[in-house]
């Protein structure tokens, strides 16, 4: 079905894109150009053989359980990784080396996991499902959804960031809680983390498997039925998040404050 191929787009190639513009808002918008856009593709279709090459021997890690604990450690790493960044930027400073190295380096890797994902369905599931014109078409549709939507997304950041630091900075917050809690849910799909529990159910509203579903997981880290251990995880990221940018605005303030005296 033709919405089989726009679900997988929304779903696995969307959250790079969204990514791509978050960077670019909130931490350095030099990052996406197109040297560094070239570089996170090769090294990204450089990751994407490897683990296809080595898919056994990856899966075997762990009991079985290595590709799920790897995107976890990634996806926990982007959080404190991004969350260091953009707190770095808000005090006028630039990245570091090291910094900027770990930041270009996380976020291959999330490109590589969202874009192994999508290959290995595309080329295992899609084509053998569909014909090619429908194949075609989904693939259309699904990659004009990703540019409309991150080139709007990328507007209202422009517009936004500046003149609504706080409303932009939660919602920039909002965010990271999800890429921390994704990582979580890595560790519950392998048992790892209790996942019995659910504390609501919101699917009647918003289906985690629909479009929007989705699209809110990624923006938000929308679940549909949270378990205890997923709404504590979103928690503490969202406040950890928040609480660290208002202290970072604090000193930031301060030292301007100083700076303008000192010009006086």
């Amino acid at each position: 079905m033709l919405i089989n191929t726009v679900i997988l787009f929304i779903k696995e190639i969307l959250p790079v894109f969204i990514l791509l513009c978050f960077v670019s808002a909130f931490v350095s918008s030099h990052f996406v150009n197109r040297a560094n856009l070239t570089r996170l593709l090769i090294i990204s279709i450089t990751f994407i053989s490897l683990i296809f090459t080595n898919l056994e021997n990856i899966s075997g890690w762990y009991d079985g359980d290595g590709i799920e604990i790897l995107a976890s450690v990634i996806h926990f790493s982007l959080y404190f990784i991004l969350l260091a960044s953009s707190c770095l930027i808000m005090t006028k400073k630039s990245l570091n080396l090291p910094l900027g190295l770990a930041l270009f380096a996380s976020v291959s890797m999330f490109a590589t996991l969202h874009l192994s994902e999508f290959f290995l369905y595309f080329f295992t599931i899609i084509i053998n499902q569909q014909s090619l014109a429908t194949t075609i078409t989904g693939t259309v549709f699904g990659l004009g959804i990703c540019i409309s939507f991150s080139t709007l997304l990328a507007l209202l950041f422009k517009g936004t960031v500046n003149k609504l630091e706080w409303l932009s900075y939660t919602f920039w917050a909002s965010y990271l809680a999800g890429i921390a809690t994704q990582g979580l849910t890595k560790l519950q799909q392998i048992g790892l983390v209790d996942t019995r529990q659910t504390l609501w159910d919101t699917s009647f509203i918003i289906s985690d498997s629909s479009e929007y579903g989705y699209l809110l997981n990624t923006l938000i880290g929308y679940v549909s039925a949270p378990t205890r251990e997923y709404f504590l995880v979103y928690t503490i990221s969202l406040f950890t998040s928040i609480i660290t940018y208002c202290l970072v605005f604090k000193v930031a303030r301060k030292k301007m404050s100083c700076s303008l005296g000192d010009l006086k």
